[in-house]
Protein backbone atom coordinates (compact mmCIF):
# COMPACT_ATOMS: atom_id res chain seq x y z
CA UNK A 1 0.00 0.00 0.00
CA UNK A 2 1.29 3.47 -0.85
CA UNK A 3 0.07 7.06 -0.56
CA UNK A 4 -0.48 9.60 -3.32
CA UNK A 5 -2.06 13.02 -3.64
CA UNK A 6 -4.28 14.03 -6.55
CA UNK A 7 -3.59 17.70 -7.32
CA UNK A 8 -6.03 19.67 -9.52
CA UNK A 9 -4.08 21.67 -12.12
CA UNK A 10 -4.60 24.08 -15.01
CA UNK A 11 -2.47 23.29 -18.08
CA UNK A 12 -1.66 25.14 -21.28
CA UNK A 13 0.59 23.75 -24.04
CA UNK A 14 1.61 25.50 -27.22
CA UNK A 15 3.25 24.44 -30.45
CA UNK A 16 3.78 26.97 -33.21
CA UNK A 17 1.57 29.75 -31.84
CA UNK A 18 0.83 31.45 -28.52
CA UNK A 19 -2.24 30.37 -26.54
CA UNK A 20 -4.34 31.39 -23.57
CA UNK A 21 -6.42 28.19 -23.62
CA UNK A 22 -6.03 26.58 -20.19
CA UNK A 23 -7.64 23.17 -19.48
CA UNK A 24 -8.23 21.24 -16.27
CA UNK A 25 -5.92 18.27 -15.67
CA UNK A 26 -4.78 16.21 -12.69
CA UNK A 27 -1.35 16.16 -11.10
CA UNK A 28 -0.26 13.15 -9.05
CA UNK A 29 2.29 13.42 -6.24
CA UNK A 30 3.62 10.01 -5.26
CA UNK A 31 6.87 8.90 -3.61
CA UNK A 32 8.33 12.40 -3.92
CA UNK A 33 7.56 12.62 -7.66
CA UNK A 34 5.01 14.96 -9.23
CA UNK A 35 3.61 14.26 -12.70
CA UNK A 36 0.56 15.08 -14.82
CA UNK A 37 -1.84 12.14 -15.18
CA UNK A 38 -3.27 13.09 -18.59
CA UNK A 39 -1.15 12.93 -21.72
CA UNK A 40 -0.14 16.24 -23.31
CA UNK A 41 0.08 18.36 -25.29
CA UNK A 42 -3.04 20.08 -23.99
CA UNK A 43 -3.98 21.85 -27.20
CA UNK A 44 -7.59 22.32 -28.26
CA UNK A 45 -8.92 19.75 -25.82
CA UNK A 46 -11.66 20.05 -23.26
CA UNK A 47 -11.24 19.71 -19.52
CA UNK A 48 -10.27 16.29 -18.20
CA UNK A 49 -13.20 14.43 -16.67
CA UNK A 50 -13.97 13.64 -13.91
CA UNK A 51 -12.15 16.49 -12.28
CA UNK A 52 -11.22 16.90 -8.66
CA UNK A 53 -11.97 20.29 -7.11
CA UNK A 54 -9.91 19.69 -3.98
CA UNK A 55 -6.71 17.92 -2.98
CA UNK A 56 -7.27 14.19 -2.55
CA UNK A 57 -4.96 12.14 -0.36
CA UNK A 58 -5.33 8.53 -1.46
CA UNK A 59 -4.14 5.17 -0.24
CA UNK A 60 -3.54 2.97 -3.27
CA UNK A 61 -2.32 -0.47 -4.24
CA UNK A 62 -0.01 -0.45 -7.25
CA UNK A 63 -0.32 -3.20 -9.86
CA UNK A 64 1.68 -3.79 -12.99
CA UNK A 65 -0.25 -5.19 -15.95
CA UNK A 66 0.47 -5.83 -19.60
CA UNK A 67 -1.63 -6.03 -22.72
CA UNK A 68 -1.02 -7.18 -26.29
CA UNK A 69 -1.37 -4.45 -28.93
CA UNK A 70 -0.68 -4.06 -32.63
CA UNK A 71 2.93 -2.89 -32.88
CA UNK A 72 2.22 -0.62 -35.88
CA UNK A 73 0.48 1.76 -33.44
CA UNK A 74 3.80 2.45 -31.66
CA UNK A 75 6.79 4.20 -33.25
CA UNK A 76 10.01 2.14 -33.24
CA UNK A 77 11.65 4.46 -30.69
CA UNK A 78 8.83 3.97 -28.15
CA UNK A 79 10.09 1.48 -25.59
CA UNK A 80 7.78 -1.51 -25.19
CA UNK A 81 8.08 -4.61 -23.01
CA UNK A 82 8.28 -6.85 -26.12
CA UNK A 83 7.91 -6.52 -29.91
CA UNK A 84 7.17 -9.59 -32.02
CA UNK A 85 6.16 -9.05 -35.65
CA UNK A 86 2.75 -7.40 -35.89
CA UNK A 87 2.23 -7.44 -32.13
CA UNK A 88 3.78 -5.93 -29.03
CA UNK A 89 3.33 -6.03 -25.27
CA UNK A 90 2.65 -2.74 -23.47
CA UNK A 91 3.24 -2.62 -19.74
CA UNK A 92 1.20 -0.24 -17.58
CA UNK A 93 0.88 0.76 -13.96
CA UNK A 94 -2.56 0.40 -12.38
CA UNK A 95 -3.47 2.27 -9.19
CA UNK A 96 -6.25 0.67 -7.16
CA UNK A 97 -7.65 3.38 -4.87
CA UNK A 98 -8.38 1.91 -1.44
CA UNK A 99 -9.29 5.11 0.45
CA UNK A 100 -9.62 8.85 -0.20
CA UNK A 101 -9.36 11.79 2.19
CA UNK A 102 -10.46 15.11 0.68
CA UNK A 103 -8.50 18.14 1.84
CA UNK A 104 -10.62 21.24 1.39
CA UNK A 105 -8.83 23.96 -0.56
CA UNK A 106 -10.05 27.24 -2.01
CA UNK A 107 -10.52 27.07 -5.79
CA UNK A 108 -8.37 29.28 -8.03
CA UNK A 109 -9.73 30.81 -11.25
CA UNK A 110 -8.71 29.60 -14.72
CA UNK A 111 -5.57 31.52 -15.75
CA UNK A 112 -5.99 34.12 -18.48
CA UNK A 113 -2.33 34.77 -19.28
CA UNK A 114 -0.93 33.99 -22.69
CA UNK A 115 1.63 31.20 -22.99
CA UNK A 116 4.47 31.66 -25.51
CA UNK A 117 5.19 29.32 -28.42
CA UNK A 118 6.73 25.91 -27.71
CA UNK A 119 5.83 25.93 -24.02
CA UNK A 120 4.01 23.87 -21.43
CA UNK A 121 2.69 25.68 -18.36
CA UNK A 122 0.90 24.42 -15.25
CA UNK A 123 -0.89 26.27 -12.44
CA UNK A 124 -2.76 24.87 -9.41
CA UNK A 125 -6.58 24.85 -9.62
CA UNK A 126 -6.83 25.05 -5.81
CA UNK A 127 -4.68 26.67 -3.13
CA UNK A 128 -1.65 24.51 -2.38
CA UNK A 129 1.31 24.74 -0.02
CA UNK A 130 4.18 27.01 -1.10
CA UNK A 131 6.41 23.93 -1.47
CA UNK A 132 3.94 22.22 -3.82
CA UNK A 133 3.47 25.46 -5.79
CA UNK A 134 7.25 25.59 -6.41
CA UNK A 135 7.25 21.96 -7.60
CA UNK A 136 4.37 22.69 -9.98
CA UNK A 137 6.25 25.71 -11.43
CA UNK A 138 9.36 23.55 -11.87
CA UNK A 139 7.38 21.30 -14.24
CA UNK A 140 6.80 24.21 -16.66
CA UNK A 141 9.09 24.88 -19.61
CA UNK A 142 9.58 27.11 -22.63
CA UNK A 143 11.71 25.75 -25.46
CA UNK A 144 14.33 28.10 -26.84
CA UNK A 145 16.83 28.14 -29.71
CA UNK A 146 19.27 30.09 -27.56
CA UNK A 147 21.94 28.21 -25.66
Amino acid sequence: MTKLMLVPLWACSTEDDVSSEWVAVHGVEQDGNLYVQEMGPFIGTGDASPKADSLWECSVRCWTAATVVESRSYAPDIQLKLRAGAFAVVEMKILEVVSVDMCEAAPLPRPMREVPMFASMLEPRVEVSPELAVRIREMCFVASDEE
